[in-house]
């Protein structure tokens, strides 16, 4: 949700499609990261397993890291429940796991 200042009410910028892991879906978003540069939100989507961007005013996500369709693992391909995420100067992506 976005609230603008003196705002009473807010604007739904990123989900808002109920849980799962589609592409206009979070599910269990649990980290969030404001990206200036590409004027996104960059989300630990703790409960789909994966690291997605999603751009203002946009209507789906890209996705960073991890697998789109929810599954989970420890290898490089695979996350499993992340639930931090920030950006370094140079646009590099760090997470944390937690499961």
């Amino acid at each position: 949700m976005q609230y603008l200042s003196g705002a009473s009410s807010g604007t739904v910028i990123a989900g808002g499609n109920g849980p799962g892991t589609g592409s206009t879906q979070l599910n269990g978003p649990f980290g969030i990261y404001f990206d200036s540069v590409s004027n996104s939100l960059v989300i630990a989507n703790r409960g789909a397993n994966n690291i997605v961007r999603w751009v203002i005013g946009a209507s789906t996500w890209t996705l960073l890291a991890g697998n789109s369709g929810g599954l989970s693992g420890s290898s490089s391909t695979l996350l499993n429940g992340p639930c931090s995420v920030t950006l370094d100067s140079m646009g590099n992506i760090f997470f944390l796991l937690s499961k």
